[in-house]
């Protein structure tokens, strides 16, 4: 750009030089005009020399326009070159940009997606809270697992621990108990609220684990509930009537913890008794059949 700049200086030198020099040939010209060159021996005429004069002077001038031209292209090309420069560093600037509202965009959404779980959730335990739901859901329990307890033992009669058909009978039997001993129960319509509630969270959950990249939020909902809460969320995904939430994983561990729940009063050992991956399956197969 120095180097630029320098010729630009040499180029306005010369320009001005060649102005000079034009000018002196056009005074010349038109000074030799008025004078008789015959006086000192030259011709009779002198308007070939005026031409001439005049020719070499518009020669001048229009080496020196062209010049002038030649040093404005190069000074456009200058301008043109740092506009480009500006511009190409205008777009990488607004490409940064971009990039960085895009991030702060993502942020937003992912903390606007977790306030809306954890108000979910908060709302929903305010739900349990309020409405005693843990005690209603004893309540109910304690003639849901009798029932539970003594269709086994009729089970057991008939099955040996292994067979796959009776663990499928058994797990009708706890989805009947249930749908039954609801409809007998008198605050029946805050069971399926809590349900309906849970499931909602759930689904809301789910809605935003794209957005989230993970799973704690469902591990925090689960944890939060106690043995025969979860034992009431998970039975109603296999009971007719019941809100469904077809996401609900069901394990060993869930499967487990449900028959410890419903033979909490029962001298039945359910280590011994029980074949846990036949009854998960065969969970698993009811919910899928609804």
């Amino acid at each position: 750009m120095e180097n630029e700049v320098k010729d630009e200086n040499k180029l306005s030198v010369r320009h001005v030089i060649l102005l000079i020099i034009a000018g002196i040939f056009l005074i010349i010209g038109i000074v030799l005009g008025f004078i008789n060159l015959n006086v000192i021996g030259l011709q009779k005429e002198n308007h070939g020399y005026v031409s001439a004069l005049f020719s070499i002077s518009g020669v001048i001038l229009y080496f020196t326009a062209l010049l002038y031209q030649i040093k404005q292209y190069k000074l456009q090309v200058i301008e043109l070159r740092k506009s480009i420069e500006a511009q190409t560093k205008s777009s990488f600037e607004l490409e940064e940009q971009r990039k960085i509202l895009e991030e702060q965009k993502g942020v937003l959404i992912k903390q606007n997606a977790s306030a809306q779980i954890i108000n979910a959730i908060d709302s929903f335990n305010q739900f349990k809270s309020r409405n005693g739901v843990y005690e209603l859901i004893e309540k109910f329990l304690k003639g849901y697992n009798q029932k539970c307890t003594n269709n086994w033992i009729t089970i057991e009669r008939n099955y040996s621990k292994d067979n796959e058909a009776g663990y499928k009978q058994y797990a009708l039997l706890l989805a009947n108990n249930f749908v039954k001993e609801l409809s007998e129960f008198d605050n029946a319509s805050i069971i399926r609220k809590y349900v309906q509630f849970g499931y909602n969270t759930l689904y809301l959950i789910d809605k935003h684990n794209p957005i989230l990249k993970d799973r704690h939020y469902s591990s925090l909902f689960h944890c939060q509930q106690n043995g025969p809460e979860m034992l009431i969320l998970y039975i109603s995904n296999i009971a007719s009537g019941m809100p469904l939430y077809s996401n609900l994983e069901w394990g060993f561990y869930e499967t487990k913890e449900i028959i410890e729940i419903i033979f909490r009063e029962s001298i039945i050992d359910t280590e011994k008794t029980f074949n846990f991956l036949q009854l998960t399956k065969a969970f698993n197969e009811i919910k899928q059949n609804d």
